[in-house]
C-alpha cells in the first residue's frame, strides 16, 4: 500500500479478503479494480442518494457487504465515514481501511460489526469504536492509540498515508500479541490457504484434497489386492498339493515354487 501510495493510486478497497499471504511469508495485496489515482477521488457514496441506501440494503448483518463498480464503491465495514459522507475518497481511506483490518487483527472482529444495519451506519459515522486495547486485555496499550488514530472519525486526525502508519507500528517494540479467536469457516480458510503456492490459482485446494483423497484409497486397494492374492495362493498351493506344505516346512522352496506354477496353468 505504502508502494501504491508513493505511485500516487489509491486502492479504495483494502480489507482481509483482498490481502494474501504467500507460503513464503510475502503479502501480496489483490483486486485493483477500484484504484484511481490520488489525491482525491470523487464519486455519489453520500448517505442522501439512492446508491448509497442500495449498497446499505445489501449489508448484511455480519458486516460484511459488497463492493461495486460504479456509484457505489468499496466495502462498508472498511470504508473512512467520511466516505460515507461527502463520496470523495483520498489517502486517508486506505489509512482507515488499513486500520480497520489492523484492528480486526487484534479483536478478532472490526468495528461495529454484526450491528443492525441502521445502527451500523450511525455508529459508524457518528462514534469512536471501543479501543482494542479494552477488548484485548494483552494487545499494548501503544499499539491500540496507533490503531485507534489511523481509524479516527477525523481524517485530518488520522496518519497522512500508509508509510507514517507503518513507521508507527514498526517503532513499537512488542513482544508478543494477544491470541485471536476465529471461526470454523476462517479457520479452514486458512489452513486451506498455507496449502498453496504463489502461482496457484482457484479450485487448488480442492484439487489437492481430491487427489490425497484417491491415493489413499489407491495404496489401500492395491495393499488389500496383494494380501487377498498371497491368501488364496497359499490357500490352494496347501490344500490340492499337501506336499508343499512339507516343502515349505524343510526350506524347499522350489519344490513350492514348481507347485505354485502347477496351480496355475
Amino acid at each position: 500500500v505504502v508502494a501504491m501510495h508513493d505511485q500516487g493510486v489509491l486502492h479504495r478497497d483494502l480489507k482481509p479478503a483482498n490481502v494474501m499471504v504467500s507460503r513464503s511469508g510475502s503479502i501480496v495485496i489483490t483486486d485493483l479494480g477500484l484504484a484511481k489515482n490520488a489525491p482525491t477521488v470523487s464519486g455519489s457514496f453520500g448517505l442522501d442518494n439512492s446508491a448509497s441506501r442500495h449498497i446499505y440494503s445489501e449489508l448484511s448483518r455480519d458486516g460484511q457487504g459488497q463492493t461495486s463498480q460504479g456509484d457505489v464503491v468499496g466495502t462498508p465495514l472498511y470504508l473512512a465515514p467520511e466516505y460515507l459522507m461527502e463520496g470523495t475518497a483520498d489517502i486517508s481511506c486506505d489509512v482507515y481501511a488499513l486500520g480497520v483490518i489492523a484492528y480486526e487483527l487484534i479483536t478478532g472482529e472490526a468495528p461495529f460489526d454484526g450491528e443492525p444495519l441502521y445502527k451500523f451506519l450511525i455508529r459508524k459515522v457518528k462514534e469512536d469504536p471501543i479501543e482494542p486495547h479494552k477488548l484485548r486485555r494483552k494487545c499494548p496499550g501503544a499499539l491500540s492509540q496507533i490503531i485507534m488514530e489511523a481509524i479516527h472519525r477525523n481524517p485530518k486526525k488520522r496518519f497522512p498515508d500508509a508509510r507514517a502508519f507503518l513507521r508507527a507500528i514498526e517503532s513499537l517494540k512488542i513482544v508478543s500479541l494477544p491470541i485471536v479467536t476465529i471461526s470454523k469457516e476462517d479457520k479452514a480458510l486458512l489452513e486451506a490457504s498455507m496449502t498453496i503456492e504463489e502461482d496457484t490459482g482457484p479450485g487448488v485446494v480442492e484439487n489437492l484434497k481430491q487427489g490425497a483423497a484417491l491415493t489413499v484409497k489407491i495404496v489401500w486397494g492395491v495393499a488389500l489386492l496383494v494380501v487377498l492374492t498371497c491368501g488364496v495362493i497359499l490357500m490352494t498351493v496347501f490344500l490340492m498339493k499337501p506336499q508343499a506344505l512339507n516343502a515349505l516346512l524343510q526350506g524347499d522352496f522350489q519344490t513350492v515354487i514348481n507347485t505354485i506354477k502347477l496351480v496355475f496353468r
